[in-house]
């Protein structure tokens, strides 16, 4: 179905952006749309892409946990790990921002953070 839809659109450039500068790529890996970036990979959409705040498809794979996407993108694409985004952030350090985010805030609410993943 992917495949079909995408051939409607044969000439269609991969690398068109919204106003935010994501591309197809960024949505696809925002969404966990494991089939459609396979296929806008295969079709030569760019891995290491990079919207208006820097952040690659493999940040988005990464902070939403797709780790399939995430495989693909860096395993067999091999996405470049070590780009940063606007906040010097790479999307390994992302990760490490959100779980302190969690921290703060269910430690300054008495809530039992632990159940998130993050040590007590």
């Amino acid at each position: 179905m992917v495949q079909d839809i995408l051939q409607r659109y044969i000439g269609l450039d991969l690398e068109t952006r919204d106003p935010n500068g994501n591309t197809f790529l960024n949505y696809a890996a925002k969404a966990g749309r494991y089939e459609i970036a396979e296929l806008l990979l295969k079709k030569g959409a760019f891995v290491n892409t990079q919207n208006n705040d820097l952040n690659t498809p493999l940040h988005y794979a990464k902070a939403y946990n797709f780790n399939r996407i995430f495989t693909l993108l860096h395993s067999t694409f091999h996405a470049n790990q070590n780009i940063t985004n606007k906040n010097g952030k790479t999307p390994w350090e992302g990760i490490v921002w959100i779980n302190r985010v969690f921290e703060e805030i269910y430690t300054n609410n008495n809530y039992k953070a632990g159940i998130f993943g993050i040590p007590n």
